[in-house]
């Protein structure tokens, strides 16, 4: 271009040159004017034709890239989507220590909240669960009842048969059957009158003693993590697994919905 310039230039000045000279006639004007415009629009026409064919390149690959696009958006979502949860499930117990990165705390759910919950089990277990009032019904059944009756009977029996005999000759020589069976039943009697108010006063003393509530914060907070974690995720695999894929499911879903408002539009503008 900037040689044709300077042709140009130098064309017109050759063109309006008159030498001074009366023994050389002049020259008609030359036709390198013409013969610039013609190498102009030739340069022109290779122009366009070249300039066609990388426009038509740059299309395609346009095309690609955008095709690249469509596909990649619903997978890298998917990818997204499960390792998401897959973290967030770890990190129900991960890490077990706070650290802060970055001057963001970071602790795991449960090691971090564990008093919270401590004291949230055991105050269902102690108003839900159990409770004195159910270890009083529990002694009060006829069931519980009869096997403490038998118990007695045996050990009442051991007492008159073994260990008086074995206090004094004399007094093993006086024990006869018929004597024994009615200390027996003397014994029995005064025994199992006695359980029910021995069984109030174990109560009373178990109702100042032992605090449900308490007892399970206490187990709780001395459990080992590590082997809670193992048997959180070894009873609840599965669904744990689930939640991890139903992650990836999401992430996929979304990824093509993104796809259609990307096409979308243009659909629209050119049917």
């Amino acid at each position: 271009m900037f040689l044709g310039i300077l042709e140009l230039f130098f064309g017109s000045f050759a063109c309006n040159f008159r030498p001074r000279s009366p023994l050389k006639p002049s020259r008609k004007p030359s036709n390198s004017l013409t013969s610039l415009e013609v190498s102009g629009m030739r340069e022109i026409r290779s122009s366009l034709r070249a300039g066609r064919e990388p426009l038509r390149g740059k299309d395609t690959n346009m095309d690609k890239i955008l095709a690249f696009q469509l596909c990649a958006i619903p997978v890298i979502s998917a990818v997204t989507g499960y390792v998401t949860n897959y973290i967030a499930v770890r990190m129900l117990f991960r890490p077990r220590r706070e650290r802060r990165i970055l001057g963001f705390s970071l602790h795991g759910l449960i090691p971090h909240r564990r008093a919270q919950i401590a004291e949230s089990i055991g105050q269902t277990v102690e108003q839900h669960l159990i409770s004195h009032d159910d270890i009083r019904n529990a002694l009060q059944n006829p069931d519980v009842s009869s096997g403490i009756e038998t118990l007695v009977d045996q050990r009442v029996t051991i007492l008159l048969k073994e260990k008086l005999a074995a206090v004094h000759p004399m007094v093993g020589f006086l024990m006869n059957d018929q004597l024994i069976e009615k200390l027996k039943g003397v014994l029995m009697h005064e025994i199992m009158s006695a359980i029910p108010e021995i069984t109030d006063e174990l109560l009373k003393k178990l109702e100042e003693h032992l605090d449900f509530r308490q007892l399970v914060i206490q187990k709780i907070e001395d459990f080992d993590l590590e082997m809670f974690e193992q048997i959180v995720l070894r009873i609840s695999a599965r669904e744990l697994w689930a939640i991890e894929v139903l992650g990836g499911v999401l992430g996929f879903g979304i990824g093509l919905l993104t796809d259609v408002a990307m096409v979308l539009p243009e659909l629209l503008v050119h049917p």
